[in-house]
């Protein structure tokens, strides 16, 4: 059984988006690959941003670098009633450290259940 986290989700104000970014990396790096996914949940005024941040994969085109870079794979912004960004998925390996079985997969949150996560700010 694993003991650390899959996924972290930071949060704060939008004012503070590039500290929430700079702990997202360090989730990433500094256990070094066992946090696999940073969600940044950015709150404004009229928006909530969720952004989706992991390391890159290791491919032949960054073999060079000797770690793994953080970046951010997806963005969905959600205001009182349009989201812009959805779909976002979830990897089930990503989260359960084990291939789907039967009746399992990614977790998928479409724009109607961010507009439900975020219905209570606006």
């Amino acid at each position: 059984m694993r003991s650390y986290h899959q996924i972290a989700a930071p949060m704060g104000v939008s004012k503070s988006l590039p500290r929430l970014r700079e702990d997202a990396k360090r989730w990433l790096i500094i256990p070094r690959g066992l946090v696999r996914i940073v969600i940044i949940i950015s709150m404004g005024l009229t928006e909530v941003t969720f952004e989706k941040c992991q390391l890159a994969p290791l491919t032949l085109a960054i073999r060079a670098i000797p770690t793994q870079q953080p970046y951010s794979v997806q963005e969905v912004y959600v205001q009182s009633n349009n989201v812009v960004g959805a779909p976002s998925s979830l990897p089930f390996v990503a989260i359960y450290d084990r291939p789907p079985g039967p009746g399992e997969h990614d977790i998928v949150l479409n724009a109607n259940d961010s507009l439900e996560i975020t219905r209570m700010l606006f």
